[in-house]
């Protein structure tokens, strides 16, 4: 079959043994290619054999290592006979692709000759990182050795005409350190045929007579931690006493004589059980019969970025999982039951222990599994960027904190379906519970869905959907006043069955409908059914801290926690909203006014929804927040001392919780002051805070924060944790990009997602924030830019007008670092001359008229009036006539239910911590907008009253050290992570090639960032993660293309 050969050359694992390299065969032959394999023996392997039409040529196998100098003599022995090999299948039938799979990464040179000589292409199929494989087992990163590893893999890159990946971490890698294009890499997952890795009836005889069996399979080699497993069944059968419990190894591998040696040592003969390599039917039965699946593979530089088959293998046969925790396991969805703590004997057989008797059904994987992936061959899927879902722990000692998720459905045909959907969809704001309520509702129902973390009550009696006397509650959020409602409820005789909140508001809602909507202190967002009437009411909290969307479909409609939910229900019925786009790119967000698709809205802050069985839909509104700053001009402005009271009130009620809590902290004034408020309620609190790489925060030429930090929590017996953001920008781009719902652009989603992340893997389920302040107290450099503007435009314009040459002339970085202040002083001078309220919008968002005019099709010049016009009328609508406090009122309306709040629950939740927020409270609200402009601004320092409040308990130091920053060295990341795909997405992106950017602009911000002439970083970050949320979202149906025509320029 000319042209149509592939020759698979393998060297550490004989085919079809190693089931990738047998799996791809069988996919290229069934497609009609002809393939052959060069690979080394199997024990009794003949030198040539023909299986299913696939003609493999063996050759006799390298001894396994056991030092370092050895890799040499293997590598110069795989050359020699995978050249030879090659020169057998050649004499057989020309191929025209070499297929080389790793480990190592020397066998190019076996190719080179037929590339030289017949112009053979080379395909590097990526199994292993060998670097990070030689790091795993002789801890040597950075020696002579890892660097000829690394040189050695950079060849292969160089020389392959295309790359396959196993997962998106490799992806990375190749695109980083091989420089290969985007569209270069291909992610190829392997995971079993779910035709015939199936669960069958267990065979009792295979426990040898133990009730509990324990099952590993894989390959047994040093970095596999097989040894491990072996001696958490010492600490089961020996120091815990369970003669009950048995362990199947299937498989083989370099360390197998020594494991068997260990077994034997540790006396575990009677309880251990090697089986070699086992074919299918073995490997059926006993992954039938097993009670758990073991992942011991320590962490280190190679398993950290490695997805591993046999936890796949696992999940196919239903199995709970022991595992250690690295970042694969967090990035592909985990069995349906994963213990992860840091690996050790003790820890590993504690959990086994506690595991053996119980058994999750995988079908929660398998539906988001499939939903993200098409089929390549059978058991293998093609990755695209999807979301990753993780579920929990049983273990209550480990369990995995997740936020409440809500969803529901009300006359919606086929609701059910579509609530369990959404419910599942965000699984991962729950589940220490789940649960569905379903009612009849004339010739529908009513669905409401639920998944609970518990904080306050966690007994049984705190589950949601919550039901009595003919109201039905799904409730997202915390009450911090729960407790003074509770006493007045049950003075008016109300009897309460546990302590949660959610009954507290339950039976609020009974006795005062809506009107308790404004006696409610805290973040929420709920739906309440009454049977009575069979109406449905939403509701979310006064400041939109927490989210709630909301999709109509005819009489009915459809709700949820996340959009993301309602997308995965409705898929291709919904479809992208092209102004919301032009909005991101303006803000970096979508305003909360508007959303992503056209078909769905959020609920808007301090209002409420319900709809009634006949269609009837009505709105209302219980708090205004400009009603509330406008009241608040004509009262007293609060003292520092009352202030101070407030905020320290409003510290105390959010630390209510049965769960441990920790603190974010910068070292910034808001941080600080809520770290040291909440360090006197609960001494020894834990706080975490966050730093960069040394060359990142030269580059970007960021502050020193850390110091400060670490100088609060010294101060007030603070345990502080420092975490180096320092993660792999391509990796986690889908992830976060599919976490934050819409398109938002600000990287310090990532910091929030890594902290809370930790956070969460050392136990914390609730952390506290001191976001608000800025936008309250008038704390960002914006506000006084703003009010220095005013007095900049009296200069004359003769000496204004050479001072902006002046500045436009210099760069804003260099080839080894950024210059901070001028990259301030242009973002002024582009919009000192401005308006008020056209100088405000300037000196935040991304761009003024003409340049996103320039940006996007000329279709959507309407679209661009509309958001600009609708960002007026939020500034002007309020009667203040302080220019402080108008600054302060549109970024509460705007900035921070927009952005800041969005990403803040949506990247925490993606790490399942909930995160709280003492200033964004109606309490401290109010207070700071009856503080005047003149409190808050002073001379050239911002939140003025806020210091004076917080000197009652912080030194001066923090109090008036400058502000910091949180947010992330983009530059450093844009310049070298994501340089590759920065390219791709503005040369030849989804939204560059359906007419929506157009390429001559966007490839003009590159090239004004990449000369150092303007910084931006901002803008590029923000296409690329625009980029990678509208490939997922026109993948599940919406399509752009409908709603705007020509092509890219």
């Amino acid at each position: 079959m000319p042209g149509r050969h592939v020759c698979i050359v393998v060297q550490n694992l004989p085919v079809p043994f190693d089931r990738r390299v047998w799996l791809e065969c069988r996919a290229l032959a069934a497609a009609g290619y002809e393939v052959s394999v060069v690979c080394p023996k199997g024990p009794g392997d003949p030198s040539y054999q023909e299986l299913e039409g696939v003609h493999i040529f063996k050759y006799r196998a390298f001894p396994p290592i056991t030092r370092q100098v050895m890799f040499l003599a293997e590598y110069a022995y795989s050359i020699v006979a995978t050249l030879l090999g090659l020169a057998k299948a050649w004499r057989r039938n020309r191929f025209t692709v070499v297929q080389v799979c790793n480990p190592p990464d020397v066998l190019w040179t076996a190719v080179l000759p037929f590339t030289l000589l017949f112009g053979v292409r080379m395909v590097f199929d990526q199994h292993d990182l060998c670097p990070e494989l030689y790091e795993s087992r002789f801890e040597s990163a950075g020696s002579l050795p890892y660097k000829a590893l690394v040189l050695a893999e950079r060849a292969t890159y160089a020389l392959s005409s295309h790359v396959i990946s196993t997962n998106e971490s490799y992806r990375a890698v190749a695109m980083r350190r091989g420089r290969k294009k985007p569209s270069d890499v291909t992610v190829v997952r392997t995971g079993p045929d779910p035709e015939k890795m199936r669960r069958r009836e267990p065979d009792a005889s295979l426990r040898h007579g133990h009730r509990h069996l324990l099952v590993y399979i894989g390959v047994m080699g040093p970095q596999d931690g097989v040894d491990l497993a072996i001696r958490a069944m010492e600490h089961i059968v020996h120091t815990r006493g369970r003669s009950d419990v048995a362990l199947t190894l299937i498989g083989d591998g370099d360390a197998a004589p020594a494991l068997r040696a260990l077994t034997t040592e540790l006396r575990l003969d009677d309880h251990v059980v090697f089986t070699g390599r086992a074919p299918d039917d073995v490997v059926k039965g006993l992954m039938s019969t097993a009670d758990i699946g073991l992942s011991p593979d320590p962490k280190n530089a190679l398993n950290d970025v490695s997805t591993m088959n046999k936890t796949m293998e696992y999940m196919a046969f239903e199995l709970p999982v022991v595992a250690s925790t690295w970042w694969r396991r967090r990035c592909r969805p985990p069995t349906p039951r994963c213990t992860r703590r840091p690996t050790t004997s003790r820890s590993t057989g504690t959990r086994c222990s506690r595991s053996s008797t119980t058994r999750s059904p995988a079908s929660t994987w398998a539906r988001s599994a499939g939903a993200g992936s098409r089929t390549c061959w059978p058991g293998a899927t093609r990755s695209r960027p999807t979301s990753a879902s993780t579920t929990g722990s049983s273990d209550p000692e480990e369990e995995r904190p997740t936020m409440c998720g809500v969803a529901g459905t009300y006359l919606i045909p086929d609701g059910d379906r579509l609530t369990d959907l959404m419910t599942d969809a965000v699984a991962h704001r729950g589940p220490d519970a789940a649960g569905r309520w379903s009612h009849r509702v004339g010739a529908g129902t009513v669905e409401l869905g639920h998944r609970r973390l518990s904080i306050v009550d966690l007994s049984p009696t705190g589950a949601q959907p919550m039901a009595a006397d003919g109201l039905v509650l799904t409730y997202n959020g915390e009450l911090y006043n729960a407790a003074e409602l509770r006493a007045e409820l049950e003075a008016a005789g109300v009897r309460f069955r546990g302590t949660s909140d959610t009954e507290v508001l339950l039976q609020a809602w009974r006795r005062w409908g809506t009107d308790c909507l404004p006696r409610l202190r805290g973040m929420f967002a709920f739906g309440v059914f009454d049977t009575a009437t069979g109406e449905l009411f939403l509701a979310r909290d006064q400041l939109g801290i927490k989210p709630l969307f909301v999709v109509r479909r005819g009489g009915g409609l459809a709700f949820a926690s996340e959009l993301k939910a309602l997308a995965d229900a409705f898929g291709g019925d919904l479809h992208v909203d092209e102004t919301a786009l032009v909005a991101s790119l303006l803000y970096y967000w979508v305003p909360d006014s508007r959303c992503a698709y056209k078909e769905a809205e959020k609920l808007p802050p301090g209002s409420w929804l319900r709809v009634r069985p006949d269609g009837d839909v009505a709105r209302g509104t219980y708090w205004s927040l400009r009603e509330v700053a406008e009241r608040a001009a004509h009262e007293p402005a609060p003292t520092a001392a009352e202030l101070h009271e407030i905020v320290a009130d409003s510290t105390r009620r959010h630390l209510i919780a049965d769960v441990p809590v920790a603190t974010f902290l910068s070292g910034g004034l808001d941080s600080s002051y809520l770290t040291a408020l909440a360090a006197r309620e609960r001494p020894g609190i834990s706080a975490y805070t966050i730093g960069f790489r040394a060359e990142d925060a030269k580059f970007e030429a960021m502050p020193d924060d850390l110091r400060y930090a670490r100088q609060v929590a010294q101060r007030y017996g603070v345990r502080l944790h420092e975490i180096e953001i320092a993660p792999d920008v391509l990796e986690m781009l889908p992830m976060i990009t599919r976490a934050l719902d819409e398109p938002i652009g600000d990287p310090a989603a990532i910091n929030t997602y890594l902290i809370c992340s930790a956070a969460r893997e050392a136990g914390v389920k609730v952390m506290v924030s001191g976001m608000g302040a800025d936008e309250l107290f008038a704390g960002y450099r914006k506000h006084l830019a703003n009010r220095l503007a005013v007095r900049y435009q009296r200069v004359p314009r003769a000496v204004r007008r050479p001072v902006h040459a002046a500045v436009d002339r210099l760069p804003v970085a260099s080839a080894t670092r950024g210059y901070r202040s001028v990259r301030f002083a242009k973002r002024f001078l582009s919009f000192a001359e401005l308006g008020e309220e056209a100088a405000f919008r300037r000196s935040y968002t991304m761009y003024d008229r003409g340049e996103l005019l320039d940006l996007v099709s000329p279709d959507l010049a309407g679209a661009v009036d509309d958001v600009l016009t609708e960002h007026a009328d939020v500034y002007t609508d309020n009667e203040l006539t302080d220019h402080v406090n108008r600054m302060c009122l549109a970024d509460a309306r705007l900035f921070l239910p927009g952005l800041n709040l969005g990403y803040t629950d949506r990247s925490s939740m993606a790490a399942s911590t909930e995160v709280r927020v003492p200033f964004v409270d109606v309490d401290v609200v109010t207070a700071a907008f009856r503080a005047r402009g003149v409190q808050k601004i002073v001379g050239r320092s911002g939140k003025t009253v806020l210091k004076q409040a917080a000197t009652s308990i912080l030194p001066a130091e923090i109090v008036h050290r400058p502000k910091g920053l949180f947010s992330a060295p983009l530059r450093a990341w844009m310049s070298r992570d994501l340089a590759p795909l920065v390219r791709e997405v503005v040369e030849d992106g989804v939204l560059v090639r359906s007419g929506f950017l157009r390429r001559d602009a966007a490839a003009r911000l590159v090239a004004e960032d990449a000369a150092g002439r303007e910084d931006r970083s901002k803008h590029l970050w923000h296409i690329v993660t625009l980029e990678y949320w509208y490939r997922n979202a026109t993948s599940a149906g919406g399509d752009l293309r409908t709603a705007v025509s020509g092509g890219a320029r």
